[in-house]
């Protein structure tokens, strides 16, 4: 999808308290190719007026998108969620048009490198210096995966451990972080795979940013499209998307492969693992970062 300068995104923007959180996410995310952000009072530009006890879930829309229904289906969402969750409360929401170009050049004053294991994770605007052996240029877009998510880098951190692989294939690739990491090591295969059109796009930008044309192969479509099978698999999107997606994705590691899933909440790990071992594949650790986890399975 091509954005022009003068399109206006939209942003679904919410006020929750902290036990709805994780639920309201989970809805806005399934209703969203573009992603969403958590703001708390530790934001570095945290809205004047937010609570200390409140975060705001804020969803982004593409141009032309029915906003009206989507918020329509949030409340009728909060409404159930307030009648079967204890403490769940919710502000109404509201929309805020945003033009892409806008949104990243406000992201200039916070975002920062992110250095994890050999990986340094760069915006543009700043360079890596000459020690830098594995540097992945991200600049701030409507797609996932800046590397500043908690879930990204326990996916880095355990990536750095097991390169460089045979074969690797990143599964939701958001941005395509993921799979330049795989190539700054040297794999000499890397698939990256997303069923978003706007991520693949994102994803072959940053190919070029880093000069990386050629080193990756992007697909866009369900896991079936990604043909053969891969020493390592990484896989950072929700328990409800993973889990469906079990068989397709044992079925493309090759034997003694490892499998990396990430993008869960610690509580989820017990069901997720649970539909993995049912496919073939047994847990061999688990790494936590707050609320977050990533599991690492082989057949």
């Amino acid at each position: 999808m091509s954005i022009r300068k003068t399109d206006s995104w939209i942003i679904i923007a919410v006020r929750v308290n902290p036990e709805a959180a994780e639920a309201v996410s989970a809805f806005l995310l399934e209703a969203t190719p573009a992603g969403i952000e958590q703001v708390d009072t530790s934001h570095p530009a945290p809205p004047p007026d937010l609570k200390n006890d409140q975060v705001e879930i804020r969803a982004y829309f593409p141009p032309g998108s029915d906003t009206a229904a989507q918020i329509e289906a949030l409340l009728n969402f909060c409404r159930r969620a307030a009648a079967r969750v204890p403490g769940f409360a919710c502000d109404p929401p509201r929309t805020i048009p945003l033009v892409p170009e806008d949104w990243a050049d406000g992201w200039r004053k916070h975002f920062k490198p992110v250095r994890v294991g050999r990986f340094f994770i760069h915006p543009g605007w700043i360079q890596p210096g000459e020690n830098e052996s594995h540097p992945v240029r991200i600049d701030p877009s409507l797609a996932f995966g800046t590397g500043l998510h908690p879930t990204t880098q326990l996916c880095l951190k355990a990536m750095d451990g097991l390169m460089p692989a045979e074969s690797f294939l990143d599964v939701g690739t958001g941005s395509g972080i993921l799979a330049l990491a795989a190539a700054r090591c040297g794999v000499s295969r890397v698939v990256a795979l997303d069923n978003d059109p706007e991520a693949c796009r994102v994803a072959r930008e940053n190919l070029d940013k880093n000069g990386m044309r050629g080193k990756v192969q992007i697909i866009e479509g369900e896991v079936s499209r990604a043909t053969g099978s891969f020493a390592l698999i990484a896989a950072n999107i929700l328990s409800s998307t993973l889990i469906p997606m079990a068989a397709g994705l044992v079925e493309r590691l090759s034997p003694g492969g490892v499998l990396l899933l990430s993008g869960l909440l610690n509580e989820e790990v017990e069901e997720v693992v649970a539909a993995y071992q049912a496919a073939g594949c047994r847990c061999t650790a688990t790494l936590e970062d707050g609320e977050w986890s990533l599991v690492r399975l082989t057949t």
